[in-house]
């Protein structure tokens, strides 16, 4: 029962060994896997034991997977709008301030938006309007059941409720301003040249940009010793939604020296900072992240930090990744 509870890394180097096709398990054999096997065995009990005490959060009914970000919710459709709304009836009237991609010359459109209402998930939410109130309107054409448009100037939200990204009282402008620019991106041809783009984007100081940034390397595996300044400053930083980004950004370069055995020259002082938030940030989260990439580089001298914070820690999360990370060190001796 305890050792099924562990995943990933756990059960892979921890799975006891088929025999000869059969689906039989050897007994280990000697003091020294006769060791491992217990470690195992006390690891997975540890995580038997962190699932059972952890918070269970209630999921909503529609759980279709993670919220897209803004800039993959701005590659939804061709025309995207920051737009006014004036009216609400069966279609909301918007009065178009500005053409943010795509083109598109009236001075007002229709978005219909009953029927994504109708057929949305259960548990899922509405698009609502209200008069007066601004969006940024990611819009495909109206369509009948024959997918044919239904008129000029008549547009649904592409991809439901994401396609409409209501502009906020205070911090509007900053939002705008990244719109513009992520769409700007999204423009470019060269392959190379985007991934260049989303990279500088941890540079930025609008906290839109940067997330989207974060977004985009940690999706296509961007991490590498360039971003080293950009990591080590939203590490120290104020955000501690930033701080773990930047975490999964690290394991990312962690994982790839140890893979192809280069080390960049900033290595060391990578390693000191994650190690210094593993211990030391408040966020149980960041913690968590920077063990993890840890875990990657399998350096034996970082057994002793990892061993203190796998006893006193105060998260169970992190006292418990901290032991995985002991017991793969033991398994490469």
């Amino acid at each position: 029962m305890a050792s099924a509870a562990v995943e990933g890394p756990i059960a892979e180097s921890g799975s006891p060994r088929a025999v000869g096709g059969t689906g039989l398990r050897e007994k280990p054999q000697g003091p020294s896997e006769m060791r491992r096997a217990a470690e195992r065995i006390r690891i997975g009990t540890a995580a038997a034991l962190v699932m059972a005490v952890l918070p269970v959060r209630a999921l909503p009914l529609a759980a279709s997977g993670p919220v897209a970000g803004l800039y993959e919710r701005l590659a939804l459709a061709r025309l995207v709008i920051h737009g006014r709304c004036v009216e609400v009836d069966k279609r909301a009237v918007i009065e178009v301030v500005q053409v943010l991609k795509g083109q598109y010359d009236g001075p007002s459109l229709q978005v219909a938006y009953r029927s994504d209402n109708y057929n949305r998930t259960a548990g899922s939410p509405r698009i609502d309007f209200e008069p007066g109130s601004e969006s940024i309107f990611i819009l495909k054409p109206e369509t009948d059941w024959k997918d044919q448009a239904k008129g000029e100037g008549r547009f649904q939200v592409a991809g439901g409720v994401a396609g409409k990204i209501d502009l906020p009282a205070e911090g509007a402008p900053a939002l705008l301003d990244a719109a513009r620019r992520l769409i700007a991106i999204q423009a470019i041809r060269n392959q190379d040249e985007v991934w260049a783009a989303q990279k500088a984007l941890l540079g930025e100081k609008n906290p839109h940009l940067v997330a989207a940034g974060f977004e985009e390397v940690l999706k296509f595996r961007l991490g590498d010793e360039s971003l080293v300044p950009d990591l080590l400053r939203h590490l120290d930083g104020q955000r501690p939604e930033f701080r773990q980004q930047a975490a999964r950004v690290i394991t990312q370069v962690f994982d790839e020296c140890r893979r192809t055995g280069k080390e960049p020259a900033s290595l060391d002082l990578l390693v000191r900072e994650t190690l210094a938030h593993a211990t030391a940030d408040d966020s149980a989260e960041t913690r968590t992240e920077a063990v993890r990439a840890l875990r990657k580089l399998r350096r034996a001298s970082l057994a002793e930090a990892l061993r203190r914070i796998a006893s006193h820690d105060p998260s169970q999360t992190v006292r418990y990744e901290a032991e995985v990370a002991l017991l793969e060190l033991r398994e490469e001796e």
